[in-house]
């Protein structure tokens, strides 16, 4: 068996980047991917992706057109362990390949599905495009203070469909976890949406919340219309420019780092004659907002970046991030160091540069990658073989409808914030029972906000809290108690904090052999930048978002010429790109719970338990693959043009007579269709379609200005609204932008109503609350959903557990060893 996943076969229907992503990671693995493509090939072979995309894949051509390739198809499927496709509502009905009739004679078949809107509601037919998902759950128009212009912006990061491939295959090894211990399959669905929504850390929960009690609470902007940020986050995530014109990220969230930063700019002592800023960054007036901030400004254009760099040496708990583009990021010291980057020759494309395998296993490593196939390559090769007979279910298998399916399955948590933590209130939505330690003040999170508990709520769904002072020797005691009963065990801290603490894998792989044991840190275990704290924010502007996003307005102005006002308003279009066309803490969270669950189906599958590696660095850099991938004949990346309308005509946003809308025409047939639909408001009435400047897609890409221009005309004679009622029915992707913010109306949506995609729960402080349902639907043994937790909620419970007299727990409790809370 090569790899963990040695041994599967999967027959990959999928189209596009998520399901692309997908079963890239489970050849990566080792599985036998079988990708099905029709004649004229998977139109990801143009994009830039494309070799590392399809490594290790075999590529066979069937075109269902033609029944008796069609039937080759359900048959190769109907043999598979795992299926992946991404069919919108009805075709796979149609074309015979549902889970339903895949599965009648094969029991062990796990079939998932991915779509953009899921199964139901106004969106459902809607093509899946991610410029299509932005659009309808508001987050182009959360990106509008990104654009130099009023309206939305566009986002070239494809964050949807990358979370989506994460939530896709959680389901997936999830369903292979049970089918271990039963022999039977099921089917797993999950959308772009579900995905999308798990990279709101709080803002859902506070705008749920201010709803609820309108007289009590209002949602503050980070950011107001005049540009000055107005909440001390805005600060501790401070983007500023050196002496030399470079932008620099700071992550200063708790604390203990903004005093380090204090330190580290040598400005404590003007803090502390000015009375305004005594309690900085919060501060008190909007005046004083704007005096502070240009303080901070002009303090780091003071030195260069290499000035800087060698004086924070000497204070490494500040925590500064170098914008680099995409490119740049491949060369990050830390990619490097953690081997991230990895090199592969290529029969076509000779040299290339690509991601390393999202996941570390230091004991069943991947195998070594195999380049991406040719069109049709193991066509012969597939088909020939005589199709396996399917492993009936054993006979006695385990009752487990119903049930979750990581029911019996103990993790604990070390971490804080949102990055790697919310990976374990993924298991915990999958049935594991997630035993979070805190310190007795709580995790940081807890106050993140300035109404205390409200950023942690999303976060702790699900969880136990054990507050417990691991500083201890009874504290470690307890630790260790748990670590000798636990399957999983994930650690965020930086690089040392583990090893200092007597928490480090050697360590407790001598508790407990059979721990599996995942590092989840923002940069590394060791290395140049292992011990430097980080923020979304900062991965964001490491791993190349803040240039991609922004767009070439906000790189590399002259900093000799550039105003204050010009400086703050670049700043704050830097900022929100870091995170706002996808959340470097929820990718990382999203990479967290599929290691995790990788690590448990390989010790299912070989018995071994190990200690993993995943970091913020490293699935930020997955989700920019097409960006980051490096070689001679890589076909040119297109970029958001100055306006960040999006990348050329038929990939953009156009303002209409009342609002605006996003057209996606990807594919040849969007773009017959949109143009017949599209004559009649065209100056001249005139058949774009028939045009010779826009025959085909290289006339169209010469004539792209043209095209826009003609396409602006038009799309400007009618309401958004009415655009969108007169494609849809046409299946022509032109639809409406969603006002934002993104997490705004996803409790209330119909499109996750109707789906069933919320749950309603009760949380111990602010009651009754709607949550994210698990963000992958497995059929015979779905998950659960469970409200927040507060401090030491289940601490007494925990150590009753593990063999504590309640007089034993008092006098703990005494000693302030553990703190107990009360739900």
């Amino acid at each position: 068996m090569a790899g963990p996943l040695g041994g599967l076969t999967v027959v990959d229907f999928s189209w596009g980047y998520a399901g692309a992503v997908a079963t890239q990671f489970l050849a990566d693995y080792g599985a036998e991917v079988v990708r099905i493509e029709p004649p004229e090939g998977d139109p990801i072979r143009r994009h830039a992706g494309f070799p590392m995309w399809f490594r290790g894949k075999k590529s066979v051509v069937l075109n269902f057109k033609r029944p008796q390739e069609l039937a080759q198809a359900q048959r190769l499927a109907a043999s598979a362990d795992i299926v992946v496709e991404t069919f919108r509502p009805g075709v796979a009905e149609r074309l015979g390949l549902t889970y339903e009739a895949l599965s009648q004679d094969n029991p062990g078949l796990i079939h998932c599905g991915i779509t953009a809107f899921g199964k139901r509601g106004p969106y459902a037919r809607l093509k899946g495009y991610e410029a299509i998902v932005h659009a309808k759950i508001g987050a182009s128009d959360h990106m509008k203070s990104l654009a130099p212009r009023p309206g939305p912006a566009f986002s070239p990061l494809p964050a949807a469909g990358f979370s989506a491939a994460q939530t896709a295959l959680q389901g997936i090894l999830a369903a292979l976890h049970v089918r271990q211990k039963t022999g039977l399959g099921q089917k797993v669905e999950t959308t772009l949406i579900q995905a999308w929504a798990s990279h709101d850390p709080w803002m859902g929960f506070i705008e749920y919340l201010c709803e609820k009690y309108p007289e009590a609470y209002k949602v503050t902007p980070m950011v107001p219309v005049a540009g000055t940020p107005i909440t001390s986050y805005a600060f501790r995530l401070m983007v500023a420019m050196t002496k030399d014109g470079r932008w620099v990220q700071f992550s200063q969230t708790a604390p203990h780092l903004w005093k380090a930063l204090e330190r580290g700019l040598g400005i404590e002592a003007t803090l502390q004659a000015d009375p305004a800023f005594k309690n900085a960054p919060e501060m008190e007036t909007y005046a004083d907002s704007v005096r502070f901030w240009e303080l901070l400004l002009n303090t780091v254009r003071s030195r260069t970046l290499a000035e800087w760099q060698e004086h924070f040496k000497q204070h490494p708990d500040v925590g500064m991030e170098v914008f680099l583009s995409p490119e740049e990021a491949t060369r990050h010291p830390q990619m490097l160091h953690n081997g991230h980057v990895i090199e592969l020759e290529d029969p076509r494309f000779g040299k290339t540069r690509q991601l390393a395998p999202m996941v570390k296993l230091y004991a069943t490593p991947a195998p070594p990658p195999v380049p991406a196939p040719d069109l049709g390559q193991h066509t012969k090769e597939i088909l020939g073989r005589p199709y396996a007979t399917p492993k009936p279910a054993p006979n006695g298998a385990a009752n487990v409808k119903g049930r979750a399916p990581l029911e019996g399955i103990t993790a604990i948590e070390l971490g804080h914030f949102y990055a790697a933590p919310y990976g374990l209130t993924i298991l915990a939505s999958l049935g594991a029972t997630v035993v979070k330690l805190e310190p007795l003040r709580g995790d940081d999170m807890r106050i993140a906000m300035p109404i205390p508990e409200t950023a942690a709520v999303k976060v702790l769904e699900g969880k136990r809290s054990v507050a417990v002072n691991l500083e201890t020797a009874e504290g470690m005691e307890i630790a260790r108690r748990l670590v000798k009963r636990a399957d999983l065990l994930m650690t965020s801290f930086r690089g040392g904090v583990t090893k200092r603490m007597g928490l480090d894998y050697p360590t407790l792989r001598h508790l407990n052999p059979n721990l599996i044991y995942l590092n989840a840190p923002a940069y590394g275990v060791d290395g140049p930048y292992s011990r430097i704290p980080a923020y979304a924010s900062t991965i964001g502007a490491g791993m190349g978002y803040g240039f991609l996003i922004a767009g070439p307005k906000a790189q590399n102005p002259d900093p000799n010429k550039i105003t204050m006002e010009e400086l703050k308003a670049l700043t704050t279009r830097l900022r929100v790109a870091t995170t706002g066309g996808g959340n470097p803490d929820g990718l990382a969270a999203l990479g967290v719970g599929t290691a995790l669950l990788l690590g448990l189906v390989t010790r299912d599958r070989t018995g071994t338990a190990q200690e993993m590696l995943t970091t913020m660095i490293g699935t930020a850099a997955q989700c920019n693959a097409a960006e980051m991938v490096q070689y001679a004949k890589k076909p040119p990346v297109q970029r958001t043009d100055a306006d960040l309308n999006g990348l050329h005509a038929l990939d953009r946003l156009y303002q209409a007579a009342d609002g605006w809308v996003m057209v996606a025409c990807l594919q040849e047939e969007d773009w017959q269709g949109f143009a017949k639909a599209l004559a009649p408001a065209v100056p001249g009435k005139a058949e774009l379609a028939a045009d010779p400047r826009f025959a085909d897609r290289a006339s169209r890409q010469r004539n792209d200005p043209v095209l826009t221009g003609l396409l602006s005309s038009a799309l400007a004679t009618r309401k958004a609204q009415e655009w969108e009622e007169l494609f849809a029915p046409l299946d022509v992707p032109c639809v409406k932008v969603e006002p934002g913010p993104i997490f705004s109306g996803i409790y209330k949506s119909p499109v996750f109503t109707e789906n069933g995609f919320i749950a309603d729960v009760s949380h111990p402080i602010f009651g009754d609350y709607p949550r994210l349902a698990p963000l992958s639907r497995l059929s015979l043994t779905p998950g659960v959903a469970k409200p927040g937790v507060v401090l030491g909620q289940h601490t007494e419970q925990v150590l009753r557990e593990l063999g504590y007299s309640l007089e034993q727990i008092e006098a703990l409790e005494q000693a302030k060893v553990i703190g107990r809370g009360k739900a």
